[in-house]
């Protein structure tokens, strides 16, 4: 990403003392993916111009988490101008996988990013939201009335965001609803 947006200069601040170090050569990685995805981060650390990398303490952490949350409940459009990459393989793998048991075909980029993309002729599972975002916006409940009142009760939790649903966490943001 960072080279995307053309960064030169970047500092990093991870919590994990291993990778830190790893990276910035106090350790020799033994292990043989380890040594992969150093191989794949000093390739990556050559193309830019200066990288700091720092570890701080996992304690000390808290809002990077925090702002990782704040980030899950904003729409992409929000941040338009900021690409993001969702990345569902590790970066030392390089082939195309076939997953057969849930009809997917991941297809890998260069980059290590990947997309999952659906086989045509799959049934699709039916998607869990629809009856929620439903009530939300047309008050419309299922058809058996004692699943009716129980369904009101779990739809209390739920609520429509620019036609995106969230669940309501009990102690901090809403969590963004996935199929």
């Amino acid at each position: 990403m960072a080279r995307g947006l053309k960064v030169k200069n970047l500092r990093v601040h991870s919590d994990s003392l291993l990778v830190v170090n790893h990276v910035n050569n106090e350790y020799v990685a033994r292990d043989s993916k380890m040594i992969a995805y150093l191989k794949v981060a000093t390739e990556q650390k050559l193309k830019i111009r200066s990288l700091k990398i720092t570890q701080i303490p996992r304690d000390r952490n808290v809002v990077a988490d925090a702002l990782a949350t704040l980030r899950a409940t904003f729409k992409p459009v929000e941040l338009s101008s900021i690409p993001i990459t969702q990345v569902l393989t590790p970066a030392i793998q390089k082939e195309l996988k076939q997953n057969q048991q849930e009809g997917t075909t991941l297809v890998q980029h260069v980059n290590g990013a990947g997309i999952l993309v659906s086989n045509e002729n799959q049934q699709m599972d039916p998607d869990w939201r629809k009856p929620y975002v439903e009530w939300l916006k047309d008050g419309k409940l299922p058809e058996d009335r004692k699943g009716a009142q129980s369904f009101k009760i779990k739809a209390s939790r739920f609520v429509l965001i620019d036609n995106v649903l969230f669940r309501r966490s009990l102690v901090g943001p809403y969590l963004r609803c996935l199929n």
